[in-house]
C-alpha cells in the first residue's frame, strides 16, 4: 500500500513538471519570480499577462469596453442620441477618438455599454454610460445644463510692459500676461501687477461663454504724496511754499512731495510769518500763520488837492490843509475837501490796520446847489431811511435838497432812532445816532 502511494506521488510530481513545461498554470513576477510564491501582484494601472516566452509581465490595464472607440462599437443596432438643446457635438467613447457627429445622432451600434459624450457652447459637458440592447431601435435623449461661466483674457497689445506680469483675479493669482482663464459668472476684480510699476484695476462683468478682454496699460510707479494745509489769522495775507507764491490763505496744495518745506506768510505792514515743516506721505499736514498780533492797530491816510488853500475833514471833523496825514482806526471814513469858491467834494474809503492810503480830492468849481448830509451809527449794519425812503446801511452820506429832512435809523433788537435836519445850501451836516436796545 505504501509503494503504491509513492508511485502515485512520483507520479502527479511528473504530471507537473510535464505542465511546467507547456503554457505554465503559474507566472513569474520579475526576474527569478515563479507563482505559487505569494508576491505576484502588478502596480495599479496595470494587469498580469505572458509575453512571448509565456512568462508573467505586467501590462497597463485596458480601457473599459464602454470608452472604447466607435469602431469598436461598431453593430447592427440601430441607436438614436439626441439632447435638449440640439446642435451639439457627439463623441463616442472618448474624446480622444475624435467627434463622430452633431446631435441628433443616427447610426448602428453592437450590443453593450457604451460611453457617450455630448458638448455644446454654453453648456457643461455630459459624459453618460448607455447599453445598446440587440432587440429593439433606441433613443437616447440628455439634457444639458447651461453653464453660467465666460472667458477673461488679459492681453498684452496695448503695453508691452504687461508681458510676465502677474494677473490676480478677486485677490487669487491665476497667471501671468497675456493669458487666458475660465471665470464663473458675475463681476470680478482683475489686478494686474509689475514691478516698478502702479498697479492697474479694472472690474469685469463675465457672462455666459462670452469672452471679455482686458488691455491693461501700466503706469510708472509714482511717489506716494501728502498735503498740506496753510491757514492765517489776517486778511490780506499772501502764502509763499518754498518760495514760490501759492495765493491767499486758505491754500490746499493736496499733491506735495514729503519731506521738508518752508512756509511762509506775509502781509503789508506785518511781520513776515515763516515755518519749515515737515510734510507726511499720504497724510495732511496743517500750518496756522499767526500775523494778526504784529498788523499795526491803526491806518493812515494821506490827503492831498491841487486847489490851493483847500482844507482836509475826515468823517466831518476838520483835520487841517491839504496835503495832510491822519492816522484812522481800521474801517470805513469819509474825507472831504473845501476851498472858497467851490463845492465840496467827498469820498468813501475802507482802511485797515497798517494800511496807508493816499487821497487826492479836488473840490468842484460848480457854484452849490444842495447840502450834504452824512449819517453814522455806533450800531453796525442799522439801515438808514430819509423822509421815508431807505437809502442803505450807516455810515451813509449824500447830497441832498435845502430844507427839512426825517431821518430814521432801525436794526433789529434796538430801538428806532429818529431826528430831523434842517440842511441849507452848500451845507454839511453829520447825524451821530446813538441806539439803544
Amino acid at each position: 500500500m505504501r509503494l503504491h502511494a509513492a508511485v502515485l506521488v512520483l507520479a502527479l510530481v511528473g504530471i507537473a513538471r510535464s505542465a511546467a513545461a507547456d503554457p505554465p498554470s503559474g507566472y513569474k513576477c520579475g526576474p527569478g519570480g515563479r507563482a505559487g510564491t505569494g508576491d505576484c501582484k502588478c502596480p495599479g494601472g496595470k494587469v498580469a499577462s505572458r509575453d512571448a516566452d509565456n512568462w508573467a509581465v505586467c501590462t497597463p490595464k485596458p480601457p473599459p469596453a464602454a470608452t472604447a472607440c466607435l469602431a469598436a462599437h461598431k453593430g447592427k443596432h440601430n441607436v438614436v442620441v439626441d439632447a435638449t438643446p440640439q446642435d451639439g457635438t457627439l463623441y463616442i467613447g472618448d474624446k480622444t477618438c475624435g467627434a463622430v457627429g452633431k446631435i441628433p445622432w443616427r447610426g448602428k451600434l453592437a450590443p453593450g455599454p457604451v460611453q457617450i459624450i455630448v458638448e455644446r457652447q454654453g453648456y457643461e459637458p455630459l459624459a453618460k454610460e448607455i447599453v445598446v440592447d440587440r432587440r429593439y431601435k433606441q433613443t437616447f435623449s440628455v439634457v444639458l445644463v447651461r453653464t453660467n461661466a465666460g472667458t477673461l483674457e488679459v492681453r498684452a497689445d496695448a503695453d508691452k510692459n504687461v508681458t510676465g506680469a502677474a494677473v490676480t483675479v478677486d485677490g487669487k493669482p491665476v497667471g501671468s500676461a497675456p493669458l487666458s482663464t475660465v471665470l464663473p459668472g458675475g463681476t470680478h476684480q482683475v489686478v494686474v501687477t509689475q514691478t516698478g510699476f502702479d498697479p492697474f484695476t479694472q472690474s469685469v462683468d463675465i457672462r455666459d461663454s462670452l469672452s471679455v478682454s482686458v488691455l491693461p496699460i501700466l503706469r510708472p510707479m509714482t511717489v506716494a504724496r501728502g498735503k498740506l494745509v496753510v491757514t492765517s489769522d489776517a486778511d490780506g495775507s499772501e502764502v509763499f511754499v518754498d518760495g514760490t507764491s501759492r495765493g491767499a490763505p486758505p491754500v490746499v496744495l493736496a499733491d506735495i512731495a514729503p519731506g521738508s518745506h518752508t512756509v511762509e506768510v506775509r502781509r503789508p505792514s506785518a511781520t513776515t510769518w515763516k515755518q519749515t515743516v515737515t510734510v507726511t506721505a499720504n497724510q495732511q499736514t496743517l500750518v496756522q500763520a499767526q500775523l494778526a498780533g504784529t498788523i499795526p492797530k491803526t491806518g493812515k491816510v494821506r490827503i492831498t488837492s491841487k486847489v490851493a488853500g483847500a482844507r482836509a475833514f475826515v468823517d466831518g471833523a476838520e483835520v487841517g490843509a491839504t496835503p495832510v496825514e491822519v492816522e484812522l482806526g481800521p474801517g470805513d471814513h469819509f474825507v472831504e475837501v473845501k476851498a472858497a469858491g467851490y463845492r465840496q467834494r467827498t469820498e468813501r474809503f475802507t482802511i485797515a490796520g497798517g494800511d496807508t492810503l493816499a487821497v487826492d480830492l479836488d473840490p468842484d468849481k460848480d457854484v452849490a446847489t444842495t447840502g450834504k448830509l452824512r449819517i453814522f451809527s455806533a450800531i453796525d449794519g442799522a439801515t438808514v431811511s430819509i423822509d421815508g425812503k431807505l437809502v442803505g446801511k450807516a455810515p451813509v452820506q449824500l447830497d441832498l435838497a435845502p430844507g427839512t429832512h426825517t431821518i430814521v435809523l432801525e436794526r433789529a433788537g434796538y430801538k428806532r432812532y429818529e431826528t430831523k435836519v434842517e440842511l441849507a445850501v452848500g451845507e454839511t451836516q453829520t447825524v451821530r445816532a446813538a441806539m439803544s436796545k
